[in-house]
């Protein structure tokens, strides 16, 4: 799950978290590194570093559940 990182995407991570978990579905929530001196949405990440890292890092971002 990446959403951009303004508060309506924070609110729609949260919202979406629970509704999946809710479901069972194993979740990554990936919060993308800066570039430059902007706060990267996922858009603006892949033009400016690429796919590959970006996959790179869903692949290694830590999966979320509840107890």
């Amino acid at each position: 799950m990446n959403y951009d990182p303004d508060v309506a995407g924070q609110s729609a991570t949260e919202r979406s978290l629970a509704l999946l978990l809710e479901q069972d579905f194993e979740v990554r929530v990936l919060a993308l590194p800066s570039v430059g001196n902007k706060k990267a949405d996922p858009d603006l990440f892949i033009r400016e570093r690429g796919k590959d890292e970006y996959l790179k890092l869903l692949k290694e971002a830590p999966l979320t559940w509840t107890t």
